[in-house]
């Protein structure tokens, strides 16, 4: 995320520099490559895709293989398309959508750090990188997550990787790569 650190910075100190080089992020556009790890399978279900987010409002979140499915958020409308239909969905009316691409988007460019009223945050220094993670606060989200981590190279504005940690110990991890911060995106 594009900051110096030293070793005599506190957490709190290191968390805030991650909370403001996210706010200097306007636009991210990237690969992703996303493996559900289901404890009744012996291998991962891949999936890969692009990403593209425009702040404040607008992610578009496409996976290409291994069947294409897109998910876009454009203010109060949400359109989820598949190869067999499109939908549209006001997110004022179904709130539920407006709160994942919220999660979505909070853990993209790290800005989920700041809500102190959902997840409460530890973080620690892994092989060169920061690692982030969120421990669910709020009973909705309890229900779904036993906690989130996000990984946040030093030199780059965004986060490299995140990984969802189910209640049932089913888990997601999702890479990025192919990262473009700040540079013009087309939806």
């Amino acid at each position: 995320m594009g900051f110096a650190l030293s070793h005599a910075q506190t957490d709190a100190e290191i968390l805030e520099k991650i909370k403001q080089a996210s706010l200097q992020v306007h636009s991210l556009a990237c690969d992703f490559t996303q493996e559900k790890h289901i404890s009744i399978l012996d291998d991962a279900l891949v999936s890969t895709g692009k990403m593209q987010y425009q702040a404040s409002d607008k992610l578009r979140w496409e996976y290409t293989s291994p069947s294409a499915f897109v998910f876009t958020m454009n203010g109060n409308q949400v359109c989820l398309k598949s190869e067999a239909e499109s939908k549209v969905i006001d997110s004022k009316k179904d709130r539920r959508f407006k709160h994942i691409a919220k999660m979505m988007e909070g853990n993209l460019v790290g800005n989920s750090l700041a809500d102190t009223k959902s997840f409460k945050t530890e973080l620690q220094q892994v092989d060169g990188q920061w690692q982030v993670t969120l421990i669910p606060l709020r009973a909705d989200l309890k229900q779904m997550w036993q906690k989130l981590v996000l990984y946040i190279p030093a030199d780059l504005k965004m986060v490299s990787k995140v990984e969802f940690y189910e209640v049932s110990g089913d888990y997601t991890s999702i890479a990025f790569k192919n990262i473009q911060v700040n540079q013009p995106v087309d939806f």
